[in-house]
């Protein structure tokens, strides 16, 4: 809180609240392959809190067509916060 006087000698108060947005949260939607040798699965990532627009690492068009195995996704909001 504070306050302003401006040429007239006026004052005037006020409050300044500041606040944060909610933590940055990575979540998917899996489809997994349908057969051990295929690679026909696939992962649409979601993204929630944080500072929208995000940007998803690998970039999504590379999360089709996936094999079986570890797949790492992290999600970046506009304001730099990662989520993995």
């Amino acid at each position: 809180s504070g306050s302003v006087v401006n040429s007239f000698g006026c004052q005037n108060e006020f409050t300044v609240t500041l606040t944060t947005p909610d933590s940055l949260e990575l979540y998917a939607d899996i489809m997994h392959p349908t057969c051990f040798e295929l690679s026909n699965g696939s992962i649409q990532p979601h993204a929630s809190g944080g500072t929208p627009p995000y940007v998803f690492e690998p970039e999504m068009d590379s999360l089709i067509n996936l094999g079986s195995g570890i797949h790492t996704l992290s999600v970046i909001d506009s304001l730099g916060c990662t989520a993995s």
